[in-house]
Protein backbone atom coordinates (compact mmCIF):
# COMPACT_ATOMS: atom_id res chain seq x y z
CA UNK A 1 0.00 0.00 0.00
CA UNK A 2 1.38 3.46 -0.90
CA UNK A 3 2.28 5.57 2.14
CA UNK A 4 0.49 8.93 1.75
CA UNK A 5 3.44 10.93 3.10
CA UNK A 6 5.96 9.25 0.83
CA UNK A 7 3.51 9.55 -2.04
CA UNK A 8 3.26 13.33 -1.51
CA UNK A 9 7.04 13.62 -1.51
CA UNK A 10 7.22 11.49 -4.63
CA UNK A 11 4.81 13.82 -6.43
CA UNK A 12 6.49 17.05 -5.35
CA UNK A 13 7.23 19.20 -8.39
CA UNK A 14 4.58 17.60 -10.60
CA UNK A 15 1.64 19.67 -11.84
CA UNK A 16 -1.85 19.02 -10.45
CA UNK A 17 -2.92 16.91 -13.43
CA UNK A 18 0.13 14.67 -13.06
CA UNK A 19 -0.57 14.26 -9.33
CA UNK A 20 -4.12 13.17 -10.02
CA UNK A 21 -3.02 10.79 -12.79
CA UNK A 22 -0.33 9.28 -10.55
CA UNK A 23 -2.76 8.91 -7.65
CA UNK A 24 -5.35 7.18 -9.85
CA UNK A 25 -2.68 4.90 -11.32
CA UNK A 26 -1.49 3.69 -7.92
CA UNK A 27 -5.07 3.40 -6.67
CA UNK A 28 -5.92 1.18 -9.64
CA UNK A 29 -2.90 -1.03 -8.96
CA UNK A 30 -4.06 -1.48 -5.37
CA UNK A 31 -7.51 -2.40 -6.72
CA UNK A 32 -5.89 -4.89 -9.10
CA UNK A 33 -6.78 -2.95 -12.22
CA UNK A 34 -4.26 -3.12 -15.09
CA UNK A 35 -4.30 -1.56 -18.54
CA UNK A 36 -3.07 -2.73 -21.93
CA UNK A 37 -3.60 0.66 -23.52
CA UNK A 38 -0.65 1.18 -25.81
CA UNK A 39 1.30 -0.73 -28.44
CA UNK A 40 2.00 -4.26 -27.17
CA UNK A 41 5.71 -4.14 -26.36
CA UNK A 42 8.08 -5.71 -23.81
CA UNK A 43 7.82 -2.70 -21.49
CA UNK A 44 4.02 -2.71 -21.40
CA UNK A 45 3.64 -6.47 -21.03
CA UNK A 46 6.42 -6.79 -18.44
CA UNK A 47 4.48 -4.34 -16.26
CA UNK A 48 1.26 -6.34 -16.61
CA UNK A 49 2.99 -9.67 -16.01
CA UNK A 50 4.93 -8.45 -12.97
CA UNK A 51 1.72 -7.32 -11.29
CA UNK A 52 -0.02 -10.62 -12.01
CA UNK A 53 2.90 -12.38 -10.31
CA UNK A 54 2.65 -9.92 -7.41
CA UNK A 55 -1.08 -10.46 -6.87
CA UNK A 56 -0.65 -14.23 -7.00
CA UNK A 57 2.12 -14.00 -4.41
CA UNK A 58 -0.15 -11.91 -2.17
CA UNK A 59 -2.88 -14.56 -2.55
CA UNK A 60 -0.60 -17.50 -1.80
CA UNK A 61 -2.50 -20.08 0.25
CA UNK A 62 -5.94 -18.56 -0.37
CA UNK A 63 -8.61 -20.64 -2.10
CA UNK A 64 -9.40 -19.36 -5.60
CA UNK A 65 -12.91 -18.29 -4.59
CA UNK A 66 -11.47 -16.00 -1.90
CA UNK A 67 -9.03 -14.23 -4.22
CA UNK A 68 -9.87 -10.75 -5.48
CA UNK A 69 -9.87 -10.93 -9.31
CA UNK A 70 -7.37 -9.01 -11.41
CA UNK A 71 -9.02 -6.86 -14.10
CA UNK A 72 -7.19 -6.02 -17.33
CA UNK A 73 -8.70 -3.38 -19.61
CA UNK A 74 -7.60 -3.99 -23.20
CA UNK A 75 -7.57 -0.88 -25.39
CA UNK A 76 -4.84 -1.33 -27.99
CA UNK A 77 -4.23 -1.43 -31.72
CA UNK A 78 -1.96 -4.43 -31.20
CA UNK A 79 1.77 -4.87 -31.47
CA UNK A 80 4.21 -7.74 -31.03
CA UNK A 81 2.37 -11.08 -30.96
CA UNK A 82 5.47 -12.86 -29.65
CA UNK A 83 5.41 -10.53 -26.64
CA UNK A 84 1.64 -10.99 -26.25
CA UNK A 85 2.23 -14.72 -25.73
CA UNK A 86 4.13 -13.87 -22.54
CA UNK A 87 1.04 -12.18 -21.13
CA UNK A 88 -1.28 -14.91 -22.42
CA UNK A 89 0.78 -17.65 -20.76
CA UNK A 90 0.92 -15.85 -17.42
CA UNK A 91 -2.80 -14.96 -17.47
CA UNK A 92 -3.77 -18.57 -18.21
CA UNK A 93 -1.47 -19.87 -15.45
CA UNK A 94 -2.67 -17.35 -12.85
CA UNK A 95 -4.47 -19.01 -9.94
CA UNK A 96 -5.94 -15.64 -9.06
CA UNK A 97 -8.81 -15.06 -11.52
CA UNK A 98 -8.01 -12.64 -14.35
CA UNK A 99 -10.92 -10.79 -15.95
CA UNK A 100 -10.37 -8.97 -19.25
CA UNK A 101 -12.48 -6.08 -20.52
CA UNK A 102 -12.59 -5.28 -24.24
CA UNK A 103 -12.49 -1.58 -25.08
CA UNK A 104 -10.64 -2.09 -28.38
CA UNK A 105 -8.80 -5.38 -28.79
CA UNK A 106 -6.91 -5.45 -32.06
CA UNK A 107 -4.47 -8.10 -33.28
CA UNK A 108 -2.09 -8.98 -30.41
CA UNK A 109 -4.52 -7.17 -28.10
CA UNK A 110 -7.30 -9.56 -29.14
CA UNK A 111 -5.14 -12.54 -28.20
CA UNK A 112 -4.51 -11.04 -24.75
CA UNK A 113 -8.20 -10.28 -24.29
CA UNK A 114 -9.15 -13.88 -25.15
CA UNK A 115 -6.80 -15.19 -22.43
CA UNK A 116 -9.03 -13.79 -19.67
CA UNK A 117 -10.61 -16.32 -17.31
CA UNK A 118 -13.79 -14.25 -17.65
CA UNK A 119 -14.22 -11.79 -20.53
CA UNK A 120 -16.37 -8.67 -20.70
CA UNK A 121 -17.15 -6.27 -23.54
CA UNK A 122 -19.46 -3.43 -24.41
CA UNK A 123 -21.91 -4.10 -27.23
CA UNK A 124 -20.22 -1.82 -29.76
CA UNK A 125 -16.56 -2.18 -28.83
CA UNK A 126 -14.77 -4.60 -31.11
CA UNK A 127 -12.16 -7.29 -31.45
CA UNK A 128 -9.98 -7.73 -34.55
CA UNK A 129 -8.35 -11.04 -35.40
CA UNK A 130 -6.11 -11.45 -38.43
CA UNK A 131 -3.00 -13.27 -39.61
CA UNK A 132 0.31 -12.11 -38.25
CA UNK A 133 3.02 -10.20 -40.05
CA UNK A 134 6.53 -11.52 -40.33
CA UNK A 135 9.76 -10.38 -41.91
CA UNK A 136 13.19 -11.94 -41.63
CA UNK A 137 16.51 -11.32 -43.38
CA UNK A 138 19.34 -13.76 -42.82
CA UNK A 139 21.10 -16.73 -44.40
CA UNK A 140 18.74 -18.94 -46.42
CA UNK A 141 18.89 -21.87 -43.97
CA UNK A 142 18.10 -19.59 -41.00
CA UNK A 143 15.30 -17.91 -42.92
CA UNK A 144 13.79 -21.35 -43.56
CA UNK A 145 14.07 -22.09 -39.84
CA UNK A 146 12.28 -18.83 -39.06
CA UNK A 147 9.41 -19.57 -41.43
CA UNK A 148 9.08 -23.07 -39.96
CA UNK A 149 8.86 -21.49 -36.51
CA UNK A 150 6.34 -18.93 -37.77
CA UNK A 151 4.09 -21.70 -39.10
CA UNK A 152 4.25 -23.44 -35.71
CA UNK A 153 3.55 -20.14 -33.94
CA UNK A 154 0.49 -19.46 -36.13
CA UNK A 155 -0.84 -22.92 -35.29
CA UNK A 156 -0.51 -22.13 -31.59
CA UNK A 157 -2.33 -18.83 -32.08
CA UNK A 158 -5.11 -20.75 -33.81
CA UNK A 159 -5.24 -23.25 -30.94
CA UNK A 160 -5.50 -20.35 -28.47
CA UNK A 161 -8.43 -18.73 -30.30
CA UNK A 162 -10.28 -22.00 -30.95
CA UNK A 163 -9.57 -23.30 -27.44
CA UNK A 164 -10.93 -20.25 -25.62
CA UNK A 165 -14.03 -19.59 -27.77
CA UNK A 166 -16.80 -21.32 -29.70
CA UNK A 167 -14.99 -20.62 -32.99
CA UNK A 168 -14.49 -23.87 -34.90
CA UNK A 169 -11.18 -24.67 -36.61
CA UNK A 170 -12.94 -24.40 -39.99
CA UNK A 171 -14.39 -20.99 -39.14
CA UNK A 172 -10.96 -19.79 -38.00
CA UNK A 173 -9.36 -20.98 -41.24
CA UNK A 174 -12.08 -19.22 -43.23
CA UNK A 175 -11.59 -15.88 -41.45
CA UNK A 176 -7.83 -16.09 -40.79
CA UNK A 177 -6.63 -14.15 -43.84
CA UNK A 178 -9.28 -11.46 -43.54
CA UNK A 179 -9.59 -8.48 -41.22
CA UNK A 180 -12.07 -10.22 -38.91
CA UNK A 181 -13.88 -7.54 -36.90
CA UNK A 182 -16.16 -8.83 -34.14
CA UNK A 183 -18.40 -6.46 -32.14
CA UNK A 184 -19.09 -7.24 -28.50
CA UNK A 185 -22.55 -8.70 -29.07
CA UNK A 186 -21.23 -10.87 -31.92
CA UNK A 187 -18.38 -11.96 -29.63
CA UNK A 188 -20.97 -13.14 -27.12
CA UNK A 189 -22.41 -15.51 -29.73
CA UNK A 190 -18.94 -16.72 -30.73
CA UNK A 191 -17.88 -17.38 -27.13
CA UNK A 192 -15.21 -14.66 -27.27
CA UNK A 193 -17.16 -12.63 -24.70
CA UNK A 194 -18.77 -14.02 -21.54
CA UNK A 195 -20.81 -10.98 -20.57
CA UNK A 196 -21.84 -7.64 -22.10
CA UNK A 197 -21.47 -4.46 -20.06
CA UNK A 198 -23.76 -1.45 -20.08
Amino acid sequence: MTNNRNFAIQLKGLDTTSKVDEFLYFQELENRVLWVNDVVTDDLIDTVVSHIFRYNAEDEGKPVEERKPITIYVNTDGGDAYVAVEAISVIKASKTPVHTVNLRSISAGALIFLAGHKRFSYRDTFILIHEGQSGYVNQTSKTKDHFKFQEQFEERVKAHVVGTTKVSPDKYDEMYKTEWYVFGDEGLELGMVDELLG
